[in-house]
Parts: structure tokens; sequence; C-alpha cells
């Protein structure tokens, strides 16, 4: 740390880095509440003034195709001798995210980055004891991976990019309590501080949407909250604790300690959109869609005042207000004697046909910006045109690439912290069930001692589509493309490559297939692979605390082919029943006929 980077100068610098977020924050907070309704917080409301939330419709369309289970994150090396530690690391870090529920954390990550950008926080939980190894002091504390708020977010007020801050903190509500019965923080600054009254005049955000501005609850009384400022300081490689500027304003530090984590800060942000130039922070999507959801919300509102004014009158010649009562007594099919010329029902009011069409228009607009999200979600597109419903088809599927892309870099930079605090860990012990090929069960327990070369030769990806949960539906129809497409071919295959002297391995490439389909969990059972049971044997025997006495796959023998004779199939093109894969599009069109074909078979059941 700088000699003039006092403690009052930093807890100006981070009060400068909230107040740089202060019109963003703003801003994302005018989004929320449209986002959320006006229900949200209140019992009742005016009917019609919010009538379509196509915000909300959006990203409820959109988040469930990019993340709904936890990522199977995938280990590689260029280290022959770390190949099989790296693909025992990678099921730790699963089992890991798995126990602190990362899904739910990545979701609601998901959602923010909609309205700017999400933020992931991973470190070593507090232990209230710090151990010394090899002169470095080690917190024995659990991994946690935590959501930080935008609200509570600081950062360097003169940064122009995100991975050039001097630092990033976040503000954090304590007890008092926890502060001083932890070590390492100065107990008379905790014990001078003043403890939180609920929301102050000048605090807001998003927990403003469900809370009273200014109430005092019973539940702070008694856990007697303190704000506090935690900011990491890359150049100093220090996490420094500040009181909140505003609370109270110290010449000491609450805390300083040495930062212990990887290299790249304890921070990961999630953003799905483009970088602005000389900014750090993203430009938040949902302000692209801002101004046509209101305007949607008005000509809807307008449509429905329209609709709500129309209403027949009668219009009749005083001379005759006798047949008048008459005809509004009379039942259906009555006669009524009379001049029906002076009587007459007349429309007033009513919607005008052209705001219909506006409204049509304006959410195919909406649709254009935000990457097709009624299509996306199982709805019609609303387009007036194939050239148009093309177009929107090919908007959906590149942004929704783009977008997978940016979650799993988000994934796997998280993945990768994970498996540093797993790695460095000098009392790991983390239990691994590893299945086998041939159905087994192989118990394994990740030890220090199963440690292999240096932590930054592996490198740390998420497998694609791992984040996605198959309908029940398309993962029947893969299983039979796999059992009438794949098996027989790559079983021609095999014996092709045997009658000319090649080695072809069936099985691997069987297991390789079905991980990219994502049904391996599924058939691993079926077939064996010797290379994968040989593996699997291998890290069972690594450890002293592994279990070297559990069952062990049963390899099958290589040649598994070579009674094979298929001169009729290959003269034949293929196997007697073998289909067709469809194509992405083909797909598209089987699963949007789905339900007519069902209602059809319905009816000829029926007859």
């Amino acid at each position: 740390m700088p000699a003039q980077f006092s403690p009052r100068v930093f807890q100006r610098v981070t009060e400068e880095g909230f107040q740089r977020l202060r019109h963003y924050r703003s801003a994302r907070m005018m989004f929320l509440r449209q986002f959320v309704g006006k229900y949200f917080a209140a019992s009742k409301g005016e009917i019609g003034d919010e009538p379509i939330n196509l915000m909300f419709s959006a990203i409820r369309a959109m988040v469930p195709h990019l993340v709904m289970q936890n990522p199977i994150n995938r280990i590689t090396t260029d280290y022959t001798e770390q190949e099989d530690y790296a693909f025992l690391l990678g099921r730790g870090i699963d089992t890991t995210e798995k126990r602190v529920h990362f899904d739910r954390t990545l979701r609601a990550g998901l959602v923010s980055s909609y309205f700017g950008m999400g933020l992931f926080k991973t470190g070593i939980s507090a232990s209230g004891q710090v151990l010394y190894i090899d002169d470095v002091s080690v917190d024995p504390g659990a991994i946690y991976i935590d959501l930080v708020d935008l609200d509570n977010l600081t950062i360097d007020p003169v940064c122009t990019q995100w991975e050039e801050a001097a630092f990033i903190g976040d503000k954090i509500r304590v007890p008092r309590h926890i502060l001083l019965d932890s070590d390492g923080y100065d107990h008379d600054i905790v014990v001078a501080m003043p403890r939180c009254n609920g929301l102050g005049s000048d605090e807001g955000g998003s927990k403003t949407l469900s809370q009273k501005r200014g109430a005092t609850s019973y539940m702070e009384e008694a856990m007697d909250y303190v704000d506090v400022v935690e900011a990491w300081v890359p150049k100093a490689e220090a996490i420094i604790c500040v009181p909140d500027y505003k609370s109270l304003s110290s010449d000491k530090f609450l805390s300083i300690r040495e930062y212990y984590g990887p290299k790249e800060g304890p921070y990961t942000r999630l953003s799905l959109s483009l970088p602005v130039p000389n900014n750090p922070l993203p430009v938040a999507p949902v302000s692209l869609w801002f101004d046509l959801h209101k305007m949607a919300n008005r000509i809807f509102t307008k449509t429905m005042t329209q609709a709500d004014r129309q209403k027949d009158i009668t219009i009749f010649d005083p001379a005759v207000v006798d047949q008048a009562e008459d005809m509004r007594e009379a039942r259906d099919g009555e006669m009524v004697a009379g001049d029906p010329d002076k009587v007459k029902v007349v429309s007033y009011g009513g919607q005008n046909q052209k705001n219909d069409a506006m409204l049509q228009q304006l959410q195919i607009w909406f649709n254009y910006i935000a990457g097709n999200p009624d299509q996306i979600g199982g709805m019609s597109s609303n387009a007036d045109s194939a050239t148009q419903s093309n177009i929107l088809n090919t908007n959906s599927n590149v942004g929704l690439a783009d977008s997978e892309n940016m979650v799993i870099d988000c994934a796997a930079e998280i993945g990768g912290k994970v498996g540093w605090y797993l790695h460095t860990d000098p009392f790991i012990e983390l239990p691994i069930a590893l299945r086998t090929t041939g159905g087994e069960a192989k118990q394994v327990i990740l030890t220090p001692e199963m440690r292999r070369g240096d932590f930054y030769w592996l490198t740390f990806t998420v497998k694609p589509r791992s984040m996605k949960r198959l309908d029940s539906q398309v993962r029947a129809q893969r299983l039979i493309q796999f059992a009438t497409n794949v098996v027989p071919a790559a079983t021609m295959a095999a014996q092709a490559a045997m009658q000319v002297g090649q080695q072809f391995n069936l099985p691997l490439y069987l297991s390789r297939v079905a991980d990219e389909l994502d049904i391996f969990d599924d058939v691993q059972d079926i077939f064996i692979d010797p290379t994968f049971e040989e593996r699997i044997q291998r890290l069972a025997q690594m450890g002293p605390k592994a279990d070297g006495n559990s069952g062990k796959g049963k390899p099958a023998s290589g040649a598994g082919t070579s009674g094979l004779s298929l001169p009729g199939v290959m003269q034949n093109g293929g196997m007697p029943m073998q289909s067709s894969v469809p194509t992405g599009g083909q797909q598209f069109n089987m699963n949007a006929q789905m339900g007519a074909n069902m209602v059809q078979q319905n009816m000829r059941m029926g007859q």
C-alpha cells in the first residue's frame, strides 16, 4: 500500500466508488420496478395500469435455456502426469458446487446480468482460525460462492477497464459479535461503529422493493448489525476492511490481511452485452427493451380504455316512447307493433383497430431487440411473413449462442477458483463417487497426496450443454438414435478398420459420442470402455485414503468385433433399422408439430 493511501483516504475512495455507480444503480432500480410489477410489494393497484410485462416474459424465456442445473467442469493439461489428477479435480469441483447449490447462485447472477451485470465472490468462509503452513496463512474454512448485489459494489472511481481497477469491494452488513469473535479485526473500532437502523434516508436499492424505507426491525436490534466495506487490492495482494464511510470515519483499518486465493481475485463478473470503450460497466440488456416495454403498455392500456368505453344505446322518437319500452321488455322472438325507423340501436366508442396493429408491431420490435424470447420460450413469434420469422429465428440462435458462451466462460472461471482452493487445501478429504462404464461405483477420496504438478498448468472449461436439462422426449429420441444409428455405424467402421489392419477403439468412440450427446450416464452401463476403467482404477489407487478394495471394472476384450461380417448391411447402405438424424431446424419443426400430431392421433382413436 502506498504511504499516502491512509485508512481515511481509503474510506473516501471506496465512497467515491459507490458514488460512481449511483446513476447506474438508479437506472437498474427503474428497470427492476418494471420487472417485478406493481403487485410485488403492494396488495392492490389500478387494474390495467401495466397489463403486459414483456421484460419478465423475455427473461423468463431466456434463463432456462442458459442455466438449469450445475455445470460439469472439464480440466485439461499439457502435462501427461497431471491428466488423472485433472480429471479427479474436475469431479471434486462438481461435488463442491453441488454442495453450495451453485446452480441457484448462477441463475440469480444471470438474472442480475440482464439488469447490468452479475458479480460472484468466491472464497473461504471465516472459521475463526488461521493456520500457518510454510509461512503462509491458511484459513481452513468452507468454500463459498456468493452473489454480490450491485447496490453493495464499489470499484476504483477512475478506472476505465474492469481488469485495471486498483480495488474492487463490496459492502457487507454483519452482526457486531461476529467481528468481535474473529481474530484480525480492530475491536476498538468494531465497538465504536454505530448500529445500522433499517433503511436510512440515503439508502435505496433493490431491497426497498419489499422493505420500508427508514423502518427499524427487531431483528436489527437483536443482531446489532454494522456496515463494513471489504475490498480486494490487487497491487498490494491484500484484503482491506474498513467501516462504511457514512457510519464512522476512522484513522485505522478495521482489518488488513494478505489475500489468500487465486491470482484472478475473488470477484467474477458475468456480462451479456458488449463492452463499452473506456468504461468498466457493461450496457444493461433491459435498457434496450425498456422503452418498447413502456410503449407497449401504454398502447395496451389505451386499447383497453377504449374497449371499456364501448357501449350500445337505443335512440327513439319521444312520440313512440311506448313502442321503445315494449321493445326493451320484449322476449326473444316476440313481435312488437310500431315503426322500426323511429327506434334505433347505436354502438358508441370502441377500440381503434389501428392500435391492435401497432401493439403487434411493438411486440415484433421487442423480439428483434431482445433476441426473440417468444420463439425461444415456445410461443409464436408473431411475424408477418416467413422472412421476418427467419430473421427472428436466426437472431435468436446467434444471440442465444453468444449468451451461452459468456455464461460458460463465467462458470468455468468460478470453477477454476474453486479448484484453486481444493488444490491448496492442506486438509482436504473430499469423497467422490465415480461410476465406471461397467455399472460399478468406485469410492475415491480427494486428498492432498493426490496433487500433481502446478495448478496453473491446468485449463478449466465447462462441458457444453451441461447446464441444460434434457427433456424426457428428447433424451428418449437420442437414446433411440444412439442405438439405431451410432452403434451400427460405429460397428461397421470398426469392422472395416480391422479388415485393413487398422485398430479402432470402439468402446472409446461410443463413450465420446454418448458424452457429446449428453446421454453418457444413461448408456455407460451398456458397454465397457477399458480406457475409462483403467483411469478409474488408477484414481482409486492414487491416495493413501483412497478405497482400494472397491469393485473393479472388467475391461472388455479389444476384439469385440473380430467375428463381424456385414457385407449385406454395407451393400444395402446401412442397418435395416437405421433412421436419419434430424438437423436443428428439422428438430425445431418436429417439436412445433408434436402437439398437433398428438391431437390428431387422439381424434383417430376416438373414431
